[in-house]
């Protein structure tokens, strides 16, 4: 898997080299995902990472986290005093989202995934598949997936297995069958998504990848927000605070977002 460490000129300028869009453009079309190193503020997580502490002690202690299903999504507080445009409209991110899939591409997921401890292994699956059936070769991107930790990954506690190249593989649906694991294993092996905060994990939603075991006794949080190509059907609208809708928006991506109603609008 491909890494791309953002140089001093390019956090001043906050803007990517020609050649850092290319590679990591590349390594997305080639192997359906690249990491971005040091493109997120780590000072902008830590208010979100703490507040998610909270967070985490209610999902461990909910019936969701006791039963079998530990890795899974959810939500992450709309607070505008943890929302930065840093994280959920990322410069350098945006730059590499318009690069691969052109001009109007928009956000319609800001949400966490959570792996709990003692979690087992996620069937091998894709978030996205094949957007026509019975193509004999996979189209271009259309929808990316964009993964900020916000502590570190690694074996320990669970950090997301990548199978690289498995989004050209246009025979299967959501979930991949044990055989064709068995054979893709023995051709190009899976890889760790493990990961530093300030980190990002850009990749293609038809990728092969899953969950692995939690073995800390931490709760590992990661932000997923998805990246669509503008003509995508756009779904439901994210609801965000007033306070909150500029940040989710740059001049080089669009937010499928609505302002949620005050409570006083709700009356």
């Amino acid at each position: 898997m491909q890494t791309i460490e953002i140089s001093g000129d390019e956090l001043r300028t906050r803007t990517l080299r020609a050649s850092s869009v290319d590679a990591a453009a590349s390594a997305i079309h080639a192997d359906g995902c690249v990491v971005l190193i040091g493109a997120v503020d780590v000072a902008a997580l830590a208010a979100l990472r703490e507040a998610f502490e909270s967070i985490a002690a209610g999902l461990l202690a909910g019936a969701r986290a006791s039963s079998r299903k530990r890795n899974f999504q959810a939500p992450l507080p709309l607070d505008p005093a943890l929302i930065h445009g840093d994280l959920v409209a990322n410069d350098f991110v945006a730059q590499l989202t318009a690069a691969v899939l052109g001009a109007g591409a928009y956000c319609n997921l800001y949400s966490a995934d959570v792996n709990c401890p003692c979690s087992d292994a996620q069937p091998l699956h894709v978030d996205a598949g094949q957007l026509w059936p019975r193509l004999l070769a996979a189209h271009p991107p259309a929808t990316l997936m964009i993964n900020v930790p916000l502590v570190e990954t690694g074996v320990e506690n669970g950090s997301t297995e990548l199978w690289p190249g498995t989004h050209h593989d246009t025979r299967f649906g959501m979930l991949v069958p044990q055989r064709a694991e068995e054979a893709r294993r023995a051709e190009v092996p899976p890889v760790r998504a493990n990961l530093r905060p300030g980190s990002v994990l850009i990749r293609d939603a038809r990728l092969w990848h899953r969950g692995t075991p939690n073995q800390s006794a931490a709760v590992r949080p990661v932000i997923t927000m998805q990246h669509n190509i503008h003509w995508l059907e756009r779904g439901p609208r994210m609801e965000v605070p007033a306070a909150c809708k500029d940040a989710f928006v740059s001049a080089a991506l669009a937010a499928h977002i609505r302002v949620a109603p005050t409570a006083h609008a709700a009356n």
